[in-house]
């Protein structure tokens, strides 16, 4: 090729010689021959420079731009040379501004179909597709080769973008204006329909696609072999081979793609031989070689970052993900999946976008965690929401269910996790319950059989005192259980002043520390400069306290020093004990507020932290707890401030009364046999008169056909067929002023509205003390003997509880 030279004898002028040259580029662009095209304007121009136009004319300065900027996008969509699309963007801009300056409108036209192009190698496909379609909107019916060239590139846009039947379209009414189009025009129009067709045959899974894409295929090689254009040649080879093991004929496949990269080789072109690099691997993948697929696509990705072909690198990545997948090596392969969906969005590539995650959640469903699976299937649903492909929304419907079934499993195993530790802490509290419980039934029935076996009366009375004593222990365990589980304070909370409070505890626990009395050397420093109150059962809140302080002198057998203060922070008073025993170990402290748990063998109940937990938790408080072995402990309890300090009224003060001269006449019910009777000897041995029934129907039966009043009614809550609260209520309906003694083993459990409801005037709590009952019938008497002592009280409900073995 003999290129023109700029001199003083041409015949030429400077910008008809630089238009001279221009053609020559543009002629060797067209037969791939980069190199050459830069030759031509080697004297005005060379790569990565802006050209020097000094005394050119507008047309010819116009014209030595658009040439430079159209090989410059070129070549850099074929070198490994990041950053050129933005210096072919800027001189074809120029190319643009100075056609339009001086009315070239056709020529400012192709303009942007060559910028159109670099914005499509960037991945730009948005902007790149309205470029196009504004160049298009420009161009007459006259300019047919321009026009197709804009349409050709515009279908390569729609078909990267998976509007496939967009780019069959735009394809369509392109080969209706492209018949008399040279053969570089002709083999790009083919290679694009062989393409479009390829992909529409996969995403549709219709063969007569392939076969129409295989005669494309090879109606582009003739002419792209017939003008010379290797380039084009290596192209097309690399897309016949894809469609080839689309089809799984993998041998012919590989022939054709070996051909494709060695021509991009010795062509230089690095970005094509990371595209057959890129396909190489699909085909690797396809007949399980995934070490050779691994090794090819790394090669891909290693090339394309550094060339911002965005479009290319999210396929690579893509791809490069599936076979790290295959591989096993997740951990890399979500990173490379996740990146692709990045730079395929920034690309406007949705479609290639959503792919990406479908490949994480078909992949991988079962190694994601679950808040994120749900994540990737709602991005992928909305990056998928317009697909055009048939075969992906059947895939996105599938990763959907996919992800729908490992969620509706997680919950479900959540559930029996959360369920088994359920069971797993009631079998523990059962088996401590059990284990307390039968030590005490075993002192009471072993004692009992004992004393049917004597007639000695000193050890009748010793055995008789050491049952109720063993009975005592046993309400003891069981009312600890209660306390621990009870949900709401048993009493109305007031104000309780922490100051006080700790003063009390400290005395209360002097015993146990007090150096006169323990033997022990242990200091107790107290700060008792709260000013504040809290709302709380000032007995329980000590209890609680009193607890700590035990387990503070338990921590540390050969002294040491417990701190008590508490300061108000942010509306909460938090109440500080810190000791500086031996400390707990993690295990320990895990475990600390479980009950029956103890690390004091046969000399703790293990009831002592549960039961100061469940008591502060009443108080909508909380305790924490810091421990390391050898540092000591530190206790927080946090409690709400009282909004007020106003005190509530004392209760009445209890009536006294004697039994009348007239005989008491008293209803008991209760389901338990061995109940009612312990209920009727101990009121019949108050010379009362005692009708009993086992049912609630049967109480009513018996309270509507007696002839002779009813003084008073103890009653039992739980109860088959009607309860204790349904019968209350009935009795209620019938009189508002009957005594009335509610006799449950959940008691405390009883709410202060849920008494007054019915207007109970006494809880009395199972297991009860005899002179529980007894006082309660004297105390009837005593009303009977004195009426005008129980109206108005009498009405309201006299609410009291009555524990009878606290």
């Amino acid at each position: 090729m003999k290129l023109l030279e700029p001199t003083q004898t041409s015949p030429l002028t400077l910008s008809e010689q630089v238009q001279a040259c221009c053609t020559i580029a543009r002629e060797q662009l067209e037969l791939g021959d980069y190199d050459g095209g830069c030759a031509a304007l080697r004297p005005w121009w060379n790569l990565a420079e802006w050209p020097r136009h000094h005394g050119l004319s507008n047309e010819a300065a116009a014209e030595l731009l658009l040439t430079a900027g159209t090989l410059s996008g070129w070549i850099a969509g074929t070198r490994q040379i990041h950053g050129d699309q933005k210096w072919a963007q800027a001189l074809l801009n120029g190319a643009i501004a100075l056609f339009e300056q001086i009315g070239e409108g056709t020529r400012a036209a192709e303009g942007r179909i060559e910028l159109a192009g670099c914005y499509y190698r960037e991945g730009l496909f948005d902007l790149s597709r309205a470029t196009l379609r504004a160049a298009i909107e420009s161009l007459s019916e006259d300019e047919r080769d321009l026009k197709v060239a804009a349409l050709i590139r515009l279908a390569s846009v729609e078909r990267h973008a998976a509007r496939l039947h967009d780019a069959l379209n735009v394809l369509n009414e392109t080969s209706t204006i492209a018949a008399a189009a040279g053969a570089w025009i002709q083999g790009r129009l083919h290679s694009e329909f062989a393409s479009t067709l390829r992909e529409l045959g996969v995403a549709e899974n219709r063969i007569h696609y392939f076969d129409s894409a295989l005669g494309h295929y090879r109606e582009a090689l003739l002419h792209f072999e017939k003008i010379g254009n290797l380039r084009f040649v290596a192209a097309v080879e690399n897309n016949h081979g894809y469609l080839l093991l689309t089809l799984g004929r993998f041998d012919d496949a590989t022939v054709h793609l070996q051909r494709a990269r060695d021509l991009f080789n010795e062509l230089g072109d690095s970005v094509g031989c990371a595209q057959v690099d890129e396909t190489l691997a699909q085909l690797y993948l396809a007949s399980r070689q995934h070490a050779l697929a691994e090794r090819s696509v790394r090669l891909a990705v290693d090339t394309l970052e550094t060339t911002g072909e965005n479009a290319l690198l999210a396929e690579a990545l893509t791809t490069q993900g599936l076979v790290l997948c295959r591989l096993g090596r997740r951990h890399e392969a979500k990173p490379a999946l996740e990146r692709a969906r990045r730079v395929a969005e920034r690309c406007g590539d949705y479609e290639g976008a959503g792919k990406s995650l479908l490949i994480l959640i078909e992949e991988m469903c079962e190694h994601l965690a679950n808040d994120e699976r749900r994540e990737i299937g709602l991005q992928a649903s909305q990056l998928l929401a317009t697909s055009q492909v048939a075969s992906t929304r059947e895939r996105l419907r599938e990763c959907l269910d996919r992800v729908a079934s490992a969620h509706a499993e997680h919950e479900r195993q959540r559930e029996f996790a959360t369920h088994a530790d359920k069971m797993a802490a009631l079998g523990e509290l059962s088996f401590g319950v059990a284990h307390n419980v039968n030590n005490t039934l075993t002192g009471i029935l072993g004692r009992a059989q004992l004393l049917l076996r004597t007639k000695d009366e000193k050890k009748i009375s010793a055995g008789i005192e050491m049952i109720i004593k063993s009975a005592e222990d046993g309400a003891h365990i069981i009312r600890r259980i209660q306390d621990f589980a009870r949900r709401q304070p048993s009493h109305k909370l007031q104000p309780v002043s922490v100051a006080g409070l700790m003063k009390d505890v400290c005395e209360m626990s002097r015993p146990l520390w007090d150096a006169g009395v323990s033997g022990r050397q242990i200091r107790v420093a107290l700060v008792a400069d709260c000013t504040a109150s809290v709302m709380g059962d000032a007995v329980e809140l000590r209890e609680v306290l009193v607890n700590m302080i035990y387990n503070a002198i338990d921590a540390m057998p050969s002294g040491g020093e417990i701190r008590m203060s508490a300061q108000e922070i942010n509306g909460r008073v938090v109440v500080n004990i810190i000791d500086t025993g031996t400390g707990m170990t993690p295990e320990v402290k895990s475990r600390l507020f479980d009950p029956f748990f103890t690390t004091k063998g046969k000399g703790g109940t293990g009831m002592g932290m549960a039961v100061s937990f469940g008591i502060i938790r009443r108080h909508n408080g909380s305790i924490d707890v810091e421990s390391e072995p050898g540092r000591g402990t530190t206790f927080k309890i946090s409690l709400p401030v009282a909004e007020t300090e106003s005190a509530t009224a004392d209760e009445s003060p209890k009536q006294e009364a004697s039994v009348g001269e007239d005989k008491l006449r008293v209803l008991v019910v209760d389901d338990e046999t061995a109940v009612r009777e312990v209920l009727r000897e101990a009121l019949e041995a108050e010379g009362c008169e005692v009708m009993v029934a086992e049912s609630g129907e049967m109480a009513l039966k018996l309270y509507d056909s007696s002839k002779v009043r009813v003084d008073i009614v103890f009653t039992d809550i739980g109860m088959p067929e009607m309860s204790g609260w349904e019968l209350a209520s009935e009795i209620r309906k019938r009189s508002e002023t009957i005594p009335l003694a509610i006799v449950s083993g959940w008691a405390d459990a009883i709410s202060c509205d849920a008494r007054q409801e019915i207007k109970a005037d006494w809880v009395v709590s199972k297991p009860f003390d005899i002179a529980t009952i007894a006082g309660i019938a004297s105390e009837v008497a005593g009303r009977r003997k004195n009426p005008v002592n129980r109206g108005p009280e009498l009405a309201k409900g006299d609410v009291r509880t009555l524990l009878g073995m606290a």
